[in-house]
């Protein structure tokens, strides 16, 4: 029989078990009444990624990070959006918000957006740009960039808690591009997986 000494041995040289990461997955426009732009096929912003966020959440169960899905904010306001979005954010080791861009018939490409002076951002979003880059070689690559106050999307980049990042994956004003994506729901989140698993290693 072991004594209390040779027990509290035993106890105190077991190595702690490591601590589960956790991805907030926010699904963009949210907020009521908002579904943002809409790709060449008639599909919103909000409509496609709410299934990438499914899928990524699913793909990240698999290589055992926890993560949690917000597709909708009891708010009309963009602000009070951000601020929900920034109390539900404590707690987790990133942020992410899905988006696809939309400008004229011919822009193209993908970018991932981080707060300026967020270093931990910035990591995030290269991580991002990075994956993507060698998984789609022939889309263009636009890079990461730093969003400062009055850019697009810095109230969301810099109200969260944790690092943050927005999603640009291409263009559903192109049709090609919407040709590339359409459908293509879980490739896209594998990409997400994969950067979101080479961030936070």
């Amino acid at each position: 029989m072991k004594s209390i000494f040779e027990k509290l041995i035993a106890i105190f040289s077991r190595k702690p078990k490591p601590r589960i990461k956790k991805v907030l997955i926010c699904v963009g426009h949210s907020r009521m009444g908002d579904k943002g732009a809409v790709s060449r096929g008639n599909v919103s912003e909000w409509a496609y990624n709410q299934y990438v966020a499914e899928k990524l959440r699913e793909k990240l169960t698999e290589r055992s990070i926890s993560s949690t899905v917000i597709s909708e904010t009891p708010f009309k306001g963009y602000h009070k959006s951000c601020s929900y979005l920034s109390e539900q954010s404590w707690g987790y080791d990133c942020v992410i918000e899905l988006h696809f861009n939309s400008h004229t018939a011919t822009a193209n490409g993908f970018e991932y957006l981080y707060c300026a002076g967020s270093e931990k951002g910035k990591k995030l979003a290269e991580s991002f740009r990075k994956i993507h880059s060698e998984v789609v070689p022939g889309q263009k690559d636009r890079g990461v960039k730093a969003i400062s106050q009055g850019g697009r999307g810095y109230r969301f980049l810099s109200k969260t808690k944790p690092p943050a990042a927005i999603c640009e994956p291409f263009f559903g004003s192109n049709a090609k591009e919407w040709v590339l994506y359409e459908g293509m729901e879980s490739e896209l989140a594998q990409i997400y997986c994969d950067a979101l698993v080479d961030y936070l290693a």
